[in-house]
């Protein structure tokens, strides 16, 4: 299946700069996948989707302030710097901004006494592996980074962002990026779920550098997807097997969560497990856990939208994208969401 056909016309007015004012005052669109129909609602009315015995299962990870800024020791120049995870107790993985200007055995300067000293460049991939020297990584992080707000908003980051770009439930500090399509829930809608008996399981994947990247491969099997840490342990498994053997749905919140469970259901017997997975979920894939997504609206040629028209099929997510712009819904990870039941 050729890339191109994951290609549309995004307008830049209808990405998402901001959060809603509120969390969770975002807009809806529905998919019935078996009537083939679309309805227009608010993010609040996802309970009225949802039965009691029905289980919801959201990605816990919580996004850490990966951006850093600093100088190139050597010749001076500004440099942008993504943390995208650990490798030992000093080295980690980053992306350079501006990479030609950075060469092997560079040392990035973040302050007095902050260093990152640059080891080695990842073959086929934006990634550098860099040493912190002085200060350890947690401490420069917390003391110098930025919320990574993601290149499509044109902005800099506040100190709002660093709790709107995380869900109010978010716990296992890992994430590069957000889960978005839970960053318009609600301590009160979460509470709801649980008046309305219906359970929620928890699972933890840690989004890399790779999520939001254009797939650039002609051809969609040709494409290699990162890999992410994750793990699931048995509480989960056992709230989303109870449901399944209920008869009633598993909703997955997100592109993440659907990753996990999709690799945890792909091998017998589930075990609670942990891991990283490079599972990459495209038109043809076999189902083997979830009923229902919750999902954003996705940028052009991503493996996020080639998820989404696995489930929902190619033909109608290419309708309901057209039915979002003539609605002039706000687009990726500040923006609004779909529920695909």
């Amino acid at each position: 299946m050729k890339t191109q056909l994951f290609n549309y016309n995004l307008p830049e007015e209808l990405i998402a700069q901001e959060p809603p004012k509120i969390r969770g005052n975002a807009r809806l669109l529905v998919i019935d996948r078996q009537k083939r129909e679309f309805k227009h609602k608010k993010y609040s009315d996802i309970s009225h989707y949802l039965s009691p015995g029905d289980c919801t299962v959201l990605n816990n990870t919580r996004v850490y302030k990966a951006r850093i800024f600093g100088y190139i020791k050597r010749n001076g120049k500004k440099v942008e710097c993504l943390g995208i995870k650990p490798l030992g107790t000093r080295k980690w993985e980053f992306i350079i901004t501006r990479a030609k200007s950075v060469k092997l055995g560079d040392e990035i300067i973040i302050s007095d006494c902050c260093s990152l000293n640059v080891l080695s460049k990842i073959e086929e991939t934006p990634l550098f592996v860099v040493e912190f020297i002085g200060e350890l990584p947690a401490e420069t992080f917390d003391e110098y980074g930025h919320t990574p707000l993601p290149p499509y908003i044109s902005r800099n980051d506040r100190d709002s962002d660093y709790n709107r770009y995380n869900t109010v439930f978010s716990r296992e500090i890992g994430s590069a990026a957000s889960p978005t399509a839970s960053l318009n829930l609600t301590k009160e809608q979460l509470g709801s779920f649980e008046t309305k008996g219906v359970d929620i399981a928890y699972v933890t994947l840690h989004v890399g550098w790779g999520t939001f990247a254009p797939v650039r491969t002609e051809d969609i099997e040709d494409f290699k997807i990162h890999s992410e840490k994750y793990s699931i342990n048995s509480d989960a498994i056992n709230r989303i097997n109870r449901a399944k053997q209920n008869g009633h749905k598993v909703v997955a919140f997100g592109t993440t969560a659907t990753r996990v469970l999709e690799t945890v259901y792909s091998k017998s017997p589930v075990l609670p497990q942990s891991g990283e997975t490079s599972l990459f979920i495209c038109p043809g894939y076999e189902w083997k856990c979830i009923d229902a997504l919750v999902t954003n609206f996705h940028a052009p040629n991503t493996s996020l939208l080639m998820l989404v028209a696995a489930f929902v099929g190619y033909d109608l997510m290419i309708e309901a994208y057209q039915e979002a712009l003539r609605k002039r819904y706000s687009f990726l990870s500040y923006g609004d969401s779909m529920l695909i039941v």
